[in-house]
């Protein structure tokens, strides 16, 4: 019989460590841990917690690889020494879910033969355990400083758990020290917080336990629910369930539904229909169902021979629930809702986006830095003049030969997706289309053709207000909570709009062309082995090849792989804030993914341009407090930031 289990929700009882529950207070706009998953982590973070583990030093130097028969094995109760080796092999086991009603784990399971094993003071915890081992022990503070100012980048379900239930964090440290044998707090963070084996195998175990227990709760009886490897168990463990109150349940109804409601229940509604009532609405049928086991559950039992009889009732029920209500007072006595407004920020069919234009822009931006700032086609065509000019490139392979041929003397290329034959872009051409998109370089323009001047200021914004945010967050003691994000959200609004309004027409014909011209000279010329061969004898990929031309070119060495990082990281960048939807931006993993990126564009620029983290870190902090006050409470900008967005040295 297992141990009772402490469960801190259910009786009221503090667990004694307060930071598990910041996740779930209703402070700022953080959301509310759903009441089934506080549960699920409680009972398991209380079964990692128990001092099971024999120590090993009991049984002198011998090194035990399997649990001693002492009296209590021969009773089959399991006996865990405390050994590398052991603890190895009991991390390993599954993390199979709870089983509701009972507190019961299919037995080889891990939280099975946990609640199996019965606590001793004498033993040793998991946690003690990591204390007491050379190596881990330092492990685990170090991850443990390092995730606390990272743990704004995870999603929800990995941020509840790694935010407050330390024997599911030492769990997690041990299985990287023991059974992946990492030692650097870098690779177990990026284990931890990457690995389907990491806290992602955590949150699917609450996951599927916390929807047994609801399930169990609201009596929806779904056939197989208690089997492990069963369709609807791996459906859950797949559906990537909100853990958040008020979305846990809906999520886990909308799994189960198909199984639910092609039940007896819906066999009994269509008797119903066939014997004389006729079509039921669809949407009266959900809350017929409910009636109909709400009915079994209280031992009247609903038949065929009754269905009728009582389904008329509730029908009749259920109308009225759904009936318009009375018509509203035509009275013209003024009353406070006649001072009620109507927003319209929210409603996107007020603003035109056009997603296509700025995904456009996206691919437009990477053809730029590429073509441009690392000079791809500046290298192209010093390489074709010095090598095939002078004759100093020696060509075997025939295709080589023929793409050569037609990309300098006949100025045309194959598109490598369609085996088009296309002209080359002119560099005169893409300089107009930079000006007009991004307002990027010095080329003249036509008079009827008008530059996006406000794009340079827009995206410097952008850079500012997400430097400022990870800043807060960095030093907030609960950045969920007093973070506010309101100001990068506002500044991916502002692009969205103007590069939508600006990447159009012949902008949306020469990005294509320009991104196939540059696959077509990166993998069918500079990636060729040929090539490789002769430009970089000593070994390399392509950018070794550009870096090479560009230095004989120019006598400077460009930073190949590093612009290469901008331009994809722009493009990242753009993507995102083609496809920005309010709703999916307040998801945090989402977001998270999103500040991340726009991150690595800051560092990437900072090692391009000298000082450049410093100068957003100064005119971050510059003149007001924000830096040291709630987000909530900060203005939404100050002339400070203005000023610095606008500052010339700020080359994004």
């Amino acid at each position: 019989m297992a141990a009772p289990l402490n469960n801190g929700l259910a009786t009221g009882i503090s667990t004694g460590f307060d930071l598990r529950r910041i996740v779930g207070t209703t402070r700022g706009n953080v959301p509310a841990v759903d009441p089934y998953i506080i549960t699920e982590l409680d009972l398991l973070d209380e079964l990692l917690a128990r001092k099971v583990f024999e120590p090993a030093w009991k049984h002198g130097n011998v090194s035990i690889s399997t649990p001693g028969k002492t009296a209590a094995a021969k009773r089959g109760v399991p006996k865990v020494v405390a050994t590398a080796t052991m603890l190895r092999s009991l991390l390993v086991r599954p993390l199979a879910p709870r089983k509701a009603p009972e507190e019961k784990w299919t037995g080889d399971s891990l939280p099975g033969t946990l609640a199996h094993m019965p606590p001793n003071d004498d033993y040793l915890s998991l946690s003690e355990l990591v204390d007491a081992t050379a190596g881990l022990s330092a492990l685990k503070y170090a991850f443990k400083n390092d995730i606390a100012t990272k743990l704004y980048t995870l999603d929800f379900g990995e941020r509840t758990v790694l935010g407050g239930y330390p024997a599911v964090t030492d769990f997690l440290v041990a299985y990287a020290f023991h059974v992946m044998g990492l030692t650097e707090v870098d690779a177990a963070r990026n284990f931890i917080t990457s690995s389907p084996a990491g806290v992602s195998k955590v949150v699917k175990y609450l996951a599927v336990s916390g929807a047994r227990a609801y399930l169990e709760t609201a009596r929806l009886e779904v056939p197989g629910l208690d089997n492990d490897n069963g369709p609807v168990i791996q459906s859950l463990a797949d559906a990537a369930l909100s853990l958040e109150a008020g979305s846990f349940a809906p999520s886990v109804a909308a799994v189960v539904q198909a199984p639910v409601f092609n039940r007896a229940e819906s066999k009994l509604i269509k008797h119903a229909e066939d014997s004389g009532l006729g079509p039921i609405l669809p949407e009266m049928k959900p809350i017929l169902i409910r009636y109909i086991q709400a009915s079994n559950a209280a031992r009247i039992p609903i038949t065929n021979a009754n269905i009728v009889y009582y389904a008329s009732g509730w029908i009749q029920q259920i109308s009225r629930s759904l009936q318009i209500g009375e018509p509203e007072s035509t009275s013209t006595d003024p009353t406070d809702s006649d001072f009620d407004i109507t927003p319209f920020d929210d409603d996107r069919s007020q603003i035109q986006i056009s997603r296509s234009a700025v995904k456009c822009a996206s691919q437009l931006f990477y053809g730029m830095v590429l073509g441009e700032e690392l000079q791809v086609f500046d290298a192209m065509n010093f390489f074709t003049h010095k090598y095939l000019v002078r004759g100093s490139l020696t060509i075997e392979d025939s295709r080589l030969r023929d793409d050569l041929q037609s990309y300098v003397f006949s100025n045309r290329f194959t598109d490598p997706r369609g085996n088009r034959v296309l002209d080359r872009t002119r560099p005169a051409e893409r300089a107009m289309f930079y000006r007009q998109v991004f307002n990027y370089g010095t080329s003249q323009t036509g008079d009827d053709m008008v530059q996006n001047q406000e794009f340079p200021r827009l995206w410097k914004v952008l850079m500012l207000e997400s430097a400022k945010f990870l800043e807060r967050a960095q030093i907030s003691p609960n950045p969920d909570n007093y973070v506010s994000r309101q100001n990068v959200l506002q500044s991916v609004e502002d692009l969205q709009y103007n590069l939508s309004t600006n990447c159009t027409g012949m902008s949306n014909v020469i990005a294509p062309l320009i991104n196939a011209e540059l696959e077509f000279v990166i993998k069918r010329i500079f990636m060729h082995p040929e090539v490789l061969r002769q430009v970089v004898p000593s070994g390399g990929t392509w950018w070794r090849v550009v870096e090479t031309l560009i230095l004989a070119m120019t006598g400077g060495r460009p930073k190949a792989t590093v612009i290469y990082n901008k331009a994809k990281g722009g493009n990242d960048i753009i993507r995102a804030i083609a496809d920005y939807d309010p709703t999916v931006f307040a998801q945090d993993q989402k977001f998270a993914e999103f500040i991340g990126n726009v991150e690595r564009f800051i560092t990437t620029q900072s090692i391009l341009q000298d000082a450049l983290t410093d100068d957003l870190v100064r005119s971050g902090a510059s003149g007001d407090a924000a830096s040291q006050t709630p987000a909530s409470t900060a203005p939404q900008a100050t002339p400070e930031a203005a000023s610095a967005a606008t500052d010339p040295e700020w080359n994004f």
